[in-house]
């Protein structure tokens, strides 16, 4: 019986070392999460500005909207040509 006890008193402090040293190296990654976010953080500043230039490229279709008043008075120009089908008739 004596044999016995001493065989489970050995494994037992050797299951409790280990999970000792595996929380030492959790602590030493936290500290690495709280920096990654400070990097992350600091390039969403800089695309925030790029936002605002965006809104410049809204004003160009505004000036794509101007060429088409200018075709506008292509088409009065078309019932020109209705009078020249009157000359095709006087051709009778």
């Amino acid at each position: 019986m004596a044999k016995a006890e001493t065989g489970t008193k050995k494994a037992a402090p050797a299951k409790k070392a280990a999970p000792a040293k595996k929380a030492a190296p959790a602590k030493k990654e936290a500290p690495a999460k709280k920096e990654a976010p400070a990097k992350k953080a600091a390039p969403a500043k800089k695309e925030a500005p790029a936002k605002k230039e965006a809104p410049a490229k809204k004003a160009a279709p505004a000036k794509k909207a101007a060429p088409a008043k200018k075709e506008a008075p292509a088409k009065k120009e078309a019932p020109a040509k209705k009078p020249a089908a009157k000359k095709a008739t006087t051709k009778k």
